[in-house]
């Protein structure tokens, strides 16, 4: 992944990208998760990074790039 263990990098990167979204939509958003893709021998990046670019857009204009509405807590357990 782009940004494996840049929490910092990552997080100002993401927040571009729902400033992204907010100026220029769905297409904008999406442009900037496919540009840092990582690519394969094909020069394609995987059905799997496709699918959470699709997923990230899919979130944003459902919620608008606004924060959720959970309160963020560092404590959760997966049962």
């Amino acid at each position: 992944m782009p940004f494996t263990g840049d929490i910092a990098r990552a997080t100002a990167y993401a927040n571009d990208v729902v400033e992204a979204f907010n100026q220029g939509g769905v297409g904008a958003a999406r442009k900037m998760l496919m540009d840092v893709a990582v690519t394969g021998p094909d020069g394609r990046p995987s059905p799997t990074y496709v699918r959470r670019v699709d997923a990230i857009v899919g979130a944003l204009s459902d919620f608008k790039g606004r924060p959720s509405d959970v309160p963020q807590r560092s404590d959760y357990r997966l049962a």
